[in-house]
């Protein structure tokens, strides 16, 4: 889209007796219509008396960084900007990150529950052994999904549909639990 200015090449930069670090060039033609990102660096080679006589180019693709990398962005934007409220905890349930959504349900901000657990919403509502096969069900690699009776901050009952799910590691064994809540009162009320 944009050519690069040859002038600002790496080769062409070390041939001028630059040291080029980590240059990132984004490289389409009719060999690769869609694309790839490359980095590059780029030395001078020196003769025996200092003179800049030829130069030395490293190529890496970098392509699958560059996309696993904007992939990320996408999902971290998409989870920032949902109406819902998620909540990520380690295995032991204690909160890791909030979204926006979270603060806006609630009324608790990232920081008022940063290191706690979700228990500040409990309602009193529910009895221990709703509790219990909760965590037995997630802590056992399933699924909890369930209409749940919350309470905000400011002491107001709320009804959130509310999954919760073990989300595992790079080793395959479960790393923490994504939860995402649906303030449902409304919809509730309206039914009544």
């Amino acid at each position: 889209v944009t050519p690069f200015p040859s002038d600002r090449l790496p080769l062409a930069r070390a041939l001028c007796g630059e040291l080029v670090q980590d240059v990132e060039i984004f490289v389409r033609n009719e060999g690769v219509p869609d694309g790839i990102w490359i980095k590059a660096s780029a030395a001078p080679r020196r003769d025996e008396d200092g003179n800049v006589c030829g130069g030395v180019v490293v190529f890496r693709d970098i392509t699958r960084q560059k996309r696993s990398l904007e992939t990320i962005q996408r999902l971290s934007s998409a989870v920032e900007q949902t109406a819902d409220a998620i909540i990520i905890t380690d295995l032991a349930g204690t909160i890791q990150y909030v979204n926006p959504g979270f603060e806006r349900m609630t009324g608790y901000s990232r920081e008022e529950v940063a290191g706690r657990t979700p228990r500040i919403l409990k309602s009193g509502e529910h009895d221990p052994r709703f509790y219990e096969d909760m965590w037995g069900t997630v802590l056992g690699g399933g699924d909890f999904r369930g209409t749940l009776l919350n309470r905000k901050k400011n002491g107001k009952l709320f009804h959130a549909e509310q999954t919760i799910s073990p989300v595992r590691g790079s080793d395959g064994q479960d790393a923490f639990l994504v939860s995402v809540l649906k303030d449902v009162t409304e919809h509730l009320q309206s039914l009544q």
